[in-house]
C-alpha cells in the first residue's frame, strides 16, 4: 500500500541510488527500475524523468557489478627515499610518505611505489632511513604513467622493519 504525501497523492519508495561519477549523475530506482536522474551540469542541477531518456543511456548508468572490498597486499622491499611527514589523511590523522621498491609476484622487475604510511605507521616510518628493508601490508592503487605518476601504496601495517623488537618467546 502506497503512503500518501501531504497533498494526498501516493508516494513511491526509492529502492536504490546509483552514483555515476564520470557522468556526474545520481540515478534513483523505484521498485528496481530507474525513475529519476539528478545530473550536475555547468549551470546547476538538472532533474530528468526516466521517460525522457533513451534506453541506451539508462544502461550506461546502471551498476555494472557489485563493488568488491579492496584487498590488501603484503610486500617486502626497500625504501628508495627517507620517509618524510605527509599531509593529514581524510580523518585528519598524520601520514608519512616515501618511495618504496618491492618485488611483486608475476612482475619481472622491481615495482616502484609512492608509499603513504597511515594508522600509526607514520611514526615508525619517520624513524627509518633510505634503503631500509621493510615488509608492509597495504592497499595498492594504480598511478598514471602517461602523467609520470607512480603507483601508490597506502600502508596500514609495518610488519617488519629495522629496529623492530623480535617476538617474545614464552617459556
Amino acid at each position: 500500500m502506497a503512503e500518501r504525501v501531504g497533498d494526498g497523492s501516493p508516494s513511491k519508495l526509492v529502492t536504490g541510488i546509483y552514483i555515476d561519477l564520470p557522468q556526474r549523475k545520481l540515478v534513483f530506482d523505484v521498485d528496481g527500475q530507474p525513475q529519476v536522474i539528478l545530473r550536475l551540469a555547468s549551470y546547476g542541477l538538472v532533474l530528468e524523468q526516466v521517460a525522457e531518456l533513451e534506453e541506451a543511456e539508462l544502461e550506461a548508468t546502471a551498476p555494472q557489478q557489485e563493488l568488491q572490498p579492496e584487498k590488501t597486499v603484503t610486500l617486502t622491499g626497500r625504501l628508495h627515499t627517507t620517509p618524510k611527514p605527509g599531509r593529514a589523511d581524510r580523518a585528519g590523522n598524520p601520514t608519512a610518505y616515501a618511495q618504496f621498491a618491492a618485488h611483486v609476484e608475476g612482475e619481472p622487475e622491481v615495482h616502484l611505489y609512492v608509499a603513504t604510511f597511515h594508522r600509526g605507521t607514520d611514526q615508525l616510518a619517520l624513524k627509518l632511513r633510505q634503503q631500509a628493508q621493510i615488509t608492509v601490508e597495504g592497499y595498492p592503487h594504480v598511478g598514471d604513467p602517461s602523467g609520470g605518476r607512480l603507483d601508490t601504496l597506502s600502508v596500514i601495517r609495518l610488519l617488519d622493519y629495522p629496529g623492530k623488537n623480535p617476538p617474545r618467546r614464552s617459556s
